[in-house]
């Protein structure tokens, strides 16, 4: 489709120009400089990286402590929100039970179309 063609290229020409701005800052300054910004950049980074593991874990711990206790769990700042199970149905199996009995199809509902736009 045309119009997602469009949308891909516009998508790859602004992550171009965020890069082409970067490069364009970083031909600004001075060797040393530059290799003095990858070292902060690098120290940093592993320091995400090791919250970011953490956090997971205690996502996680958070998680198994909520799903045990059946309830939503409040914290200062953060909300933990147990929710049931959602119910499903086997649709292929309901309609062929429904024709057979079409008192069945009144209780059926069908929510508006939708589209999602992702990367192949």
């Amino acid at each position: 489709m045309e119009l997602l063609d469009q949308l891909a290229k516009l998508n790859a020409d602004r992550e171009e120009l965020i890069e082409e701005r970067e490069r364009a800052i970083r031909t600004l300054m001075p060797e040393e400089l530059r290799q003095q910004l990858d070292e902060v950049a690098e120290a940093f980074h592993q320091r995400v990286q090791g919250l970011d593991a953490e956090r997971e874990s205690l996502e996680n711990a958070v998680r198994a402590q909520v799903l045990r206790g059946g309830e939503t769990v409040k914290g200062a700042k953060l909300l933990a929100i147990f929710q049931e199970g959602k119910t499903s149905w086997d649709t292929k199996a309901l309609d062929g039970y429904a024709a057979a009995h079409p008192e069945v199809a009144a209780f059926k509902k069908k929510g508006n179309p939708f589209v999602t736009i992702r990367e192949r």
